[in-house]
């Protein structure tokens, strides 16, 4: 699978891939007009290939680029802004120059590997007054990404000495793992950068629970983000690595092959549903079809990886590598099938061809594999998963009356509950839902079902048990539902019951996975409100010691 991946000559070879995109910049810069290019040009001409690589593959460069072709497309001239990053890097083209543009006005030059497969490492501390790439990356980053990849707003940083460590242990990691591939994918990164939330007062923590592990955009050509969280060990560095270097690399071939239909625009009511994925404010999980494909192309890279770390036993700590091989490959396989579903509308003919040919790279492992529907495989994941995680943050709740206040009318929106009612309401749920599915897998008819008033049970049967309690039960129920539904045979979910319409059982255990979701946000928020007032009181407690 592996020399599948790196020898195709259209989709795989990262050589003709590269040439391509810089072949697209060079014709575009012909179609430029500007007087003012003419030293950039020149130099270009006589520059060698690494030259060329490193400045027309800069994220800053190309961002230029693109931004001055559209404007000449759209029969307006380039602008000034966007004319001067080009001009100002005509230096770095000659053959004794050593820097990308976006490491030109750094004091230090922090990079992943040697040359000349090196990747720079954004150093934002004492730039340059006049650097104009430094100051030109952080309004891209500013515009495209800081508000949409955490609740709050998000910023770059200049990596410490231990995020640096960091980042070469998991190069290595790769390097080491699956060479080739990773340099298939590294040759089309030009910058790894560090982001993190603004508050300072959460970094000092390993994880950042509400923010993107690692996040790329095809506004920013070439550049990868990522976040503390995945520099906690190195395997997780090398995946977050890969990951976001397979999606530059598709980059690149969007740029530059008929991947969508002539035209092509994300449309919000064409979406393939992350259904392994819960729904955030910030980061829903309908995806558009390019984000699906660009998902899709990761996790078949990503299928490469861990089998290989499953193959050579590799340690990665309490994850096996097998069993994230697994739901990288399931994830593959899922979207691979939704998007075929779309291929004739949204796709272009290399499209067509890519994800037939992702599709046979995937297939030479498929053997692995028990011939699970991807769909319930990925939502009893997500099941297991959220079981924890919510449990988790059940048992936080402490059992205070204050805490606990909300509405109680029958017909109140949930987001006027209180916790206990929150709670109580995903407890009956989860009840009721593994009496539905123990009903259409135990009858030999269809059940039928009556309609489950959760709101007003969340009044009327109120438990006022501890949130210790509830959570247990919580957590037992779901436990014996996810051990029963691993044990059933595949064509059980095609079994069907009646509710308000007629459902698979598929669609209703899909129904009890997203639940939960319309209520965790509400409980999120009331938690952080409370641990953020028991903090100021403890403050309080501490400055004052005779407080009450």
């Amino acid at each position: 699978m592996n020399e599948s991946l790196i020898s195709d000559e259209r989709f795989g070879d990262w050589r003709k891939i590269t040439n391509r995109t810089l072949t697209f910049y060079d014709q575009g810069l012909g179609l430029l007009e500007s007087e003012i290019l003419s030293p950039f040009k020149e130099a270009l001409g006589n520059s060698n290939s690494e030259r060329r690589y490193r400045v027309l593959g800069d994220p800053v460069i190309r961002s230029s680029l693109n931004t001055a072709l559209t404007r000449v497309s759209a029969g307006r001239p380039a602008s000034q802004e966007h004319l001067d990053p080009i001009l100002k890097a005509t230096g770095l083209l000659s053959e004794a120059a050593r820097l990308s543009p976006i490491e030109a006005g750094a004091p230090l030059h922090p990079r992943l590997g040697g040359e000349p497969n090196h990747v720079p490492i954004w150093h934002g501390d004492d730039r340059a007054d006049d650097d104009v790439f430094g100051h030109s990356f952080q309004s891209l980053f500013i515009r495209e990404i800081a508000s949409g990849i955490s609740s709050q707003q998000a910023v770059l940083r200049t990596p410490t000495a231990a995020m640096r460590d960091a980042l070469e242990a998991g190069y290595q990691f790769l390097m080491d793992a699956v060479p080739e591939v990773a340099t298939s994918v590294l040759r089309h990164v030009h910058l790894v950068a560090v982001v993190d939330v603004a508050d300072e007062s959460q970094w000092k923590s390993d994880v950042r629970r509400d923010l993107c592990q690692n996040v790329s955009t095809h506004a920013i050509p070439g550049t990868i983000f990522l976040s503390p969280s995945v520099l906690r060990d190195p395997w997780r560095t090398a995946e977050a690595l890969l990951h976001e270097a397979a999606h530059k690399k598709l980059s690149d071939l969007v740029l530059t092959r008929n991947i969508f239909r002539p035209g092509f625009e994300p449309n919000p009511s064409t979406v393939v549903t992350a259904v392994w994925n819960r729904s955030l404010s910030w980061n829903p999980n309908d995806w558009t079809v390019d984000r699906a494909l660009f998902a899709a192309h990761v996790y078949v890279y990503l299928t490469v990886f861990f089998e290989t770390l499953r193959e050579r036993h590799t340690d990665i700590g309490a994850t096996s590598p097998e069993v994230v091989a697994k739901q990288c490959y399931y994830k593959a396989a899922y979207l691979l099938a939704e998007l075929q579903s779309f291929s004739e509308t949204e796709l272009g003919s290399d499209g067509l061809d890519l994800l037939g040919w992702l599709d046979e790279s995937l297939q030479l492992v498929a053997d692995r594999y028990p011939k699970h529907d991807p769909t319930v495989f990925l939502l009893l994941e997500r099941y297991e998963r959220e079981t924890r995680q919510i449990g988790e943050l059940i048992s936080r709740i402490p059992n205070e009356e204050n805490f606990s206040q909300g509405s109680l009318e029958a017909d109140a929106p949930p987001e006027q509950w209180g916790s206990s009612r929150i709670v109580d309401h995903l407890v009956h749920s989860e009840i009721v839902g593994a009496f539905r599915i123990l009903s259409v897998l135990g009858e030999a008819c269809p059940p039928q079902f009556q309609f489950y008033d959760g709101d007003r049970w969340s009044v009327l049967a109120s438990s006022r048990a501890p949130y210790g309690v509830r959570a247990a039960v919580f957590q037992g129920v779901r436990q014996f539902v996810i051990s029963t539904l691993r044990e059933s045979d595949a064509s059980s979910f095609d079994r069907v019951c009646h509710t308000r319409r007629r459902k698979s059982l598929r669609e209703l255990f899909a129904d009890v996975v997203t639940h939960a979701e319309r209520h965790l946000d509400t409980l999120i928020l009331k938690l952080r409100e409370l641990e953020h007032q028991q903090k100021a009181v403890w403050k309080l407690r501490r400055e004052d010691p005779g407080t009450g």
